[in-house]
């Protein structure tokens, strides 16, 4: 895991908002990974990687896998697998709503520093998140209900992806 790029987006984050800054100076060590985060622990790492190539814009070389699960572990997120049958490969799609319009994108469309952005959202929000299960007991079992439904969406979502990309392959031949 490339911890630079996670230690960017976090430098970001923390800078942003005073709040993110205070618990994160009051819980951790200043030169934390993503692997110490108790978000990344107990949520963000039960994403397993994607099983198939997911092609990102050439411009983006970090941990596709890492960005992956940030997106699908996000609760405003709406992401798809969508097949390309001309070129016969699978790319994934992210899904927006804003003010009644819809936006889709293909991660492969994004350029790094719109993907930054994306992931400096999450990371925030993934983070006071944190903070409210930490400090209450009261909306937990929400919470994890939610986070059990976006791993099993993206479970499925990944093992249907693979067996598209496999017929795929198949009709190419």
């Amino acid at each position: 895991m490339n911890n630079s790029f996670f230690t960017k987006i976090l430098n970001i984050v923390r800078g942003n908002d005073p709040e993110i800054e205070k618990y994160l100076n009051e819980n951790y060590p200043e030169d934390i990974t993503i692997e110490a985060l108790m978000i990344y622990r107990e949520y963000i790492s039960l994403f397993k990687p994607c099983k198939i190539n997911v092609k990102f814009n050439e411009d983006f070389s970090e941990d596709k896998d890492l960005v992956l699960s940030f997106i699908a572990g996000f609760q405003g997120s709406k992401y798809d697998f969508e097949a390309d049958v001309d070129n016969f490969e699978m790319r994934f799609c992210i899904h927006a709503v804003y003010e009644n319009n819809s936006i889709r994108k293909f991660i492969d469309e994004l350029f790094s520093f719109q993907i930054h952005n994306l992931l400096c959202i999450y990371l925030s929000n993934f983070i006071l998140l944190e903070k409210i299960v930490s400090e209450s007991t009261d909306d937990t079992t929400e919470i994890e209900r939610q986070r059990r439904e976006k791993i099993n969406e993206w479970n499925y979502k990944n093992a249907l992806a693979e067996s598209k990309a496999v017929y795929l392959k198949l009709i190419k031949i």
